[in-house]
């Protein structure tokens, strides 16, 4: 191993919240570059619908990555959901059964289905935090959510940020595109003003943050507005339970994930409080959790996205009631 690797590493699982945030920024920035680099030659072919684009700009669609450490991270990730099998709306399949650009499709399907059904008719302002360039974002909209919703990217690096208003202003000039910089160690969602209802979500970020500040949930609850949040993220080994395997043989399965999903964050400094800050604050009456589905999809096994949807303690979100932590 060479002495940049060794350096790369010891970044990537600090427990220093500085190093560690300037090692997520460098990678990330890094990584929406390639993808920006995508996008032009997506665009430079002639394609211009948010549809078409955004399939092609994901990375088992479209024109390969230029970046050979983009293609090959990619290249593996496919390798690992073939060896794994996925999970789709808490079902465990393996990929051999279908191709694996359909998986991508279908796990997009029900994460969109259940955002959607969550936020409600009501949403006004769509805020992901985390957002990267904006592929959720475009994807809700894409999938059925409201039309004249402001859909903002609350994201860290610039690049991201950049390239969600180039594919907004490109692809979907009848979209309201917004973002702001964020961090979520000081987070600060003073862009979002006036008492528009608002949804607030995150996908596979906050497992950057090895300890998510409890000034966020504070924050969050202080937004205009402020209706439902939704978390999908790689949190459920944080609880115990095995509510969606409904065979005994099921509850080896589950701890067999649950392993391999506190072993895989905690050997890349993952979120470890997410789930037990929230029931904090739930058991403090701030806060009410309305939904928690654990390991309700995933493309890598070991890395399942769990969701828990939750909202002022005087507020009912809708969508459905489930709580598998309990």
């Amino acid at each position: 191993m060479t002495q940049e690797r060794r350096q790369e590493d010891s970044a990537a699982f600090s427990t220093d919240t500085g190093t560690r945030r300037s090692f997520v920024e460098g990678q990330y920035e890094h990584l929406w570059q390639g993808v920006s680099d995508k996008f032009d030659r997506v665009v430079s072919q002639g394609e211009s619908d948010l549809s078409r684009v955004h399939l092609f700009m994901r990375r088992n669609f479209g024109p390969d990555f230029e970046d050979e450490m983009l293609r090959e991270k990619y290249a593996q990730h496919e390798r690992k959901i073939a060896e794994t099998g996925y999970i789709l709306d808490r079902q465990l399949i393996r990929v051999s059964d279908l191709d694996p650009r359909v998986v991508t499709l279908l796990t997009d399907s029900v994460k969109m289905r259940e955002m959607i059904s969550m936020f409600g008719s009501g949403a006004k302002r769509i805020v992901e935090l985390g957002s990267g360039w904006g592929k959720n974002l475009f994807n809700l909209y894409k999938f059925g959510a409201r039309l004249d919703a402001e859909y903002w990217g609350f994201e860290l690096t610039r690049t991201g940020r950049e390239l969600m208003e180039r594919v907004g202003t490109t692809c979907a000039p009848e979209m309201t595109v917004r973002s702001s910089a964020f961090d979520y160690y000081n987070a600060d969602f003073s862009a979002l003003d006036g008492d528009a209802e608002t949804c607030v979500f995150t996908h596979h970020s906050i497992e950057q943050i090895p300890e998510v500040p409890a000034t966020l949930i504070d924050r969050i609850l202080e937004i205009p507005g402020f209706r439902v949040c939704m978390h999908m993220e790689p949190v459920g080994f944080q609880f115990a339970s095995d509510k969606w395997l409904d065979a005994p043989a099921g509850k080896d399965l589950m701890k067999r994930i649950d392993t391999e999903n506190r072993r895989f964050a905690e050997k890349r400094n993952q979120n470890a409080n997410l789930y037990a800050l929230l029931r904090r604050y739930e058991a403090e009456g701030r806060i009410r959790i309305t939904s928690v589905k654990k390991y309700f999809t995933s493309h890598l096994l070991a890395n399942a996205t769990t969701v828990i949807t939750w909202g002022p303690a005087t507020k009912t979100a809708g969508g459905e009631f489930r709580r598998d932590d309990l």
